[in-house]
């Protein structure tokens, strides 16, 4: 039993501290995912050698090692705690005049989901001006075909391969480009619309792999998040959404929050986990937005359960550029921050898809 508990301890400080490192090995990148749950264990061992095994010849290296992981832990995932100061604000004092309000839905719906209704409640009963819907196969396609009388503007790529893109909007699209900026088989939506304001919104919609056996490495989903940072311009409006596969607090998140020098409406209002719907609480914030500074935020909240194994998210926001000063984004980025987004994308660049011969359920 001492020697178990030690091993215990010594593996959850492991776990922990993995995912520090630049490694891309899938297994590596998923150890970021559940810094939430590691702290949990930790702390559970902590009581537990704190009231049954005080006596135990190890019990201040079990109680070194665990309070380590603890703090490795918290310190990953502490901006993301409600009271912690936000980032992405809230805009006070303004005029009609001076800002353009819009509203998005974003929602995973998965392919093998057939509770059409559920969304398209969900959509009547919000009325958002954007949606974007993802894991869109033809049936999909077909089910919400309805929304273009009242969303006349819209890009639809249906597939079956469980990375369909439909966007639907009220907002004037004035033009857009579907890329694969990594795999030929994952797209992506980069598009700019036309405020009633004159302002132009750029809004970017990613779904990338994520990191599991069959890819080996996250290297797609890494490349597409490198890419997308340095397409971006530092005085446009913009918007980035969609499920990245990644958690809020990741190495590779925060690296692209740095290059991008985008706001991230989570910090300092909750995990607002999305994944999986049936148990959020357990789960993992998969799904995101993240914007500029000259955009604010008005409301943020994840929606009802859709049948799909994603929460929708459902958010407005204000956009008003001349009041961009009043935000701060994240930390400039340094130079390995560069050389590491080089790296990354050169990796992308050579890579050959995931390996066929590797089964892991979709």
């Amino acid at each position: 039993m001492t020697m178990l508990f030690l091993s215990i301890s010594i593996l959850l400080l492991i776990l922990s501290l993995l995912p520090l490192s630049n490694s891309g090995h899938w297994l590596v990148r998923a150890l970021d995912f559940p810094r939430f749950h590691l702290m949990t264990f930790s702390l559970i061992f902590v009581c537990i050698n704190l009231f049954w095994l005080s006596s135990n010849k190890f019990f201040y290296w079990n109680l070194s090692l665990l309070s380590m992981s603890i703090i490795v832990d918290i310190y990953r995932i502490y901006p993301y705690i409600p009271f912690f100061p936000v980032e992405s604000k809230k805009l006070k004092n303004f005029s009609k005049e001076d800002f353009f309000e819009f509203s998005l839905l974003s929602a995973n719906v998965r392919a093998k989901n057939k509770s059409y209704s559920k969304l398209l409640s969900l959509i009547d009963k919000n009325s958002p001006d954007i949606i974007f819907l993802i894991e869109a196969n033809q049936d999909w396609n077909e089910a919400t075909a309805e929304l273009q009388e009242k969303y006349p503007f819209h890009i639809l790529v249906p597939q079956e391969n469980t990375y369909g893109i439909l966007f639907y909007s009220k907002i004037p699209i004035e033009k857009f480009e579907v890329k694969y900026l990594v795999d030929k088989k994952v797209p992506s939506l980069d598009l700019y619309l036309m405020s009633r304001s004159g302002e132009q919104l750029r809004l970017i919609c990613l779904h990338p792999r994520p990191p599991r056996p069959k890819e080996g490495y996250s290297t797609e989903r890494d490349g597409e998040l490198m890419k997308t940072a340095s397409s971006i311009k530092s005085n446009e409006n913009l918007i980035v959404v969609g499920d990245l596969n990644d958690v809020a607090w990741s190495h590779t998140t925060r690296l692209f929050l740095r290059l991008s020098q985008l706001l991230d409406p989570r910090k300092g209002r909750g995990f607002f986990n999305t994944f999986p719907a049936k148990a959020p609480l357990l789960g993992f914030p998969l799904d995101h937005i993240f914007h500029s500074k000259s955009i604010f935020i008005k409301d943020f909240r994840s929606g009802k359960n859709i049948g799909s194994d994603h929460l929708p998210f459902l958010s407005s926001f204000i956009l008003c550029p001349q009041h961009s000063g009043l935000q701060n984004s994240s930390k400039e980025p340094s130079k390995s921050d560069l050389r590491e987004k080089e790296e990354i994308i050169e990796k992308a660049n050579q890579w050959e898809g995931p390996n066929e011969n590797v089964h892991w359920a979709e």
